[in-house]
């Protein structure tokens, strides 16, 4: 469907009218409306209802300006006002009438032929519900199956709260999992040391519902995936978990890998961390975090690739760290006190594509694990970035 397209931006109005040529129904993710909503309060709740019922349940989109009959798309009139002001006006609705507050709803209007415009708006599944409409003294929960939005019962309201939690120790418990598993050496390709950094892109969506990926589809958008470090070339294979790239440079003593799996998570593993430098042992923060932005450039790319929705837990872990140096020790002594280093969890909530960019930009989203990296041994935060912000490797 035209709607699945991850770039939303991307829509026009051709793909809106292959609803219509397509019959394509109304149903759990999508709803047609041929006006906007109006501006009483009734009207307004009726679109927090719509939003959250999305949210609560799968997801979906709801198409202002789409004619229906029985609920199938017929017509495209579009509707005549300012596009960005009711935008606006809706943005608004949805970020102060919703509580929790829901997080991501994306809007894209299209100008049509006739002079009109449809509006598209985009609700993602959340991963913190249920939301409630809370606005003009409503107090309501909503969900959505093929028929429309309705309430839950009890039952589904129960249901709906544990999710939030059991997902978050889900996402945690797969993390220890793996760091244990790298730590004792059980990964998929033989490591060269004892110490490694270790970057995990996960999915929410692979903690769900979410049916897994094709061979074939992970293979064909594994291109920008690298292993991180300075290890030239690489090599992708095909094993029982997805797909896996590669790295070893022998005389360096160095190995890294990306594992790919089904159900689309993502592990990058660099060994060895701690160098040993003058009979040091030594991490160095600048390339660590220099090898972390570039790694999660590249599987935030294939991530996209396989148009994966947001939100996505990147996590950081640093592996047999214990006693080793941060940085040459002439700034300053500091060691880290433990051998297993685990920054907190951070959310990207946009799309894969938002962690695609400029240095800065992804530097900038890392941050607060480079600053709990550098408070394991001893510093108050990362020292690479000035004092507006900028990272700047020393």
């Amino acid at each position: 469907m035209a709607l699945d397209n991850p770039d939303l931006a991307a829509l026009n109005e051709a793909d809106l009218q292959t609803l219509i040529t397509n019959t394509v129904p109304e149903g759990r993710d999508l709803d047609y409306k041929l006006a906007t909503y109006g501006g009483r309060d009734d009207d307004k709740r009726e679109f927090l209802a719509d939003v959250s019922s999305f949210a609560n349940t799968a997801g979906g989109h709801l198409v202002i300006g789409m004619d229906e009959a029985g609920g199938v798309a017929t017509a495209l009139p579009g509707v005549a006002l300012d596009p960005d002001a009711e935008i606006r006006r809706l943005d608004s609705l949805a970020r102060d009438g919703l509580q929790p507050r829901l997080l991501n709803i994306r809007f894209h209007f299209i100008r049509l032929m006739n002079g009109n415009v449809a509006i598209v708006v985009r609700i993602p599944k959340s991963w913190s519900p249920p939301h409630r409409v809370v606005a003009q003294k409503s107090n309501r929960f909503w969900a959505r199956g093929a028929g429309g939005k309705y309430e839950p019962d009890v039952a589904e309201l129960k249901s709906l709260f544990a999710v939030a939690p059991s997902l978050a120790t889900r996402v945690r418990d797969f993390r220890m999992e793996r760091l244990a598993k790298i730590a004792a050496s059980e990964t998929p390709l033989r490591l060269s040391a004892q110490s490694a950094l270790v970057l995990h892109v996960l999915p929410v969506a692979a903690f769900g519902e979410a049916a897994p990926a094709s061979i074939q589809e992970l293979w064909d958008a594994h291109e920008p995936c690298r292993p991180m470090g300075p290890i030239m070339g690489s090599s992708p294979a095909v094993n029982l978990d997805g797909v896996i790239i590669t790295a070893a440079d022998r005389a360096q003593g160095r190995s890294a890998y990306v594992q790919i799996w089904r159900d689309r998570r993502i592990e990058a593993v660099l060994t060895p961390l701690v160098l040993q430098r003058d009979g040091m042992q030594i991490v160095y923060s600048g390339d660590l975090e220099r090898y972390l932005i570039e790694g999660l450039r590249s599987y935030m790319s294939a991530i996209s690739a396989l148009n994966v929705s947001p939100p996505f837990a990147i996590l950081v872990g640093l592996v047999g760290t214990a006693g080793a140096l941060l940085d040459d020790p002439r700034g300053g002594e500091r060691r880290f006190d433990r051998a297993l280093i685990v920054p907190s969890e951070l959310i990207c909530e946009g799309p894969a594509s938002s962690l695609t960019g400029s240095n800065q930009a992804i530097a900038s989203f890392l941050r607060p694990a480079f600053d709990e990296i550098a408070n394991g041994a001893g510093r108050f935060h990362s020292r690479n970035f000035d004092a507006h912000g900028n990272w700047q490797v020393r």
